[in-house]
């Protein structure tokens, strides 16, 4: 099997793994003796790369997601870090360069991360104080979200922010 080619002007390509002998020969025009010289070249395999999610690469701002690369002896990501493993907190496409322990490199395929905007949510109006037994109403201008309460023995809050104090 051939494991490397080697061109006119002495660049030698890989080919497969394994070791050959290049040799240069040159050829006197006018004798017609020639004279050669040889080299011997390794061929190295070359790493796979691929990137491997954590989880959902699509999350809400706030969220996360861990990138990781196949085992290398280094890696150089497209955002510039050099860990096998990068968080990512914003959107874009993430490829990585691994390299083996012969020096050579592979650039994985682009992972692909977006990350949504939260939504917009005006503040709570209304008054905040409420006496037990008594309702205060609550009211926000963004429409489209959902009434609760952190501790409902202290105060429960209905459907459309009306919110009762309840007796402890």
């Amino acid at each position: 099997a051939t494991v490397a080619d080697v061109s006119a002007s002495g660049v030698v390509t890989g080919v497969s793994t394994g070791s050959a002998t290049i040799t240069y020969t040159v050829t006197d025009a006018l004798t017609g003796c020639t004279t050669s010289t040889s080299a011997s070249v390794t061929v190295n395999a070359a790493p796979t790369a691929t990137v491997t999610a954590s989880g959902a690469t699509t999350f809400c701002a706030g969220g996360t997601v861990d990138l990781t690369a196949n085992a290398g002896t280094s890696y150089l990501w497209s955002n510039g870090a050099q860990t096998q493993t990068i968080t990512v907190t914003t959107s874009g496409s993430y490829s990585v360069t691994v390299t083996n322990g012969s020096g050579c490199s592979t650039t994985s395929a682009a992972q692909s991360v977006t990350v949504n905007p939260l939504p917009t949510v005006a503040a709570i109006t209304g008054s905040p104080d409420v006496c037990v037994g008594s309702t205060t109403v609550l009211a926000s201008s963004t429409t489209g979200g959902v009434w609760s309460t952190s501790d409902a023995t202290v105060a429960d809050v209905s459907a459309s922010g009306v919110v009762t104090g309840v007796s402890t």
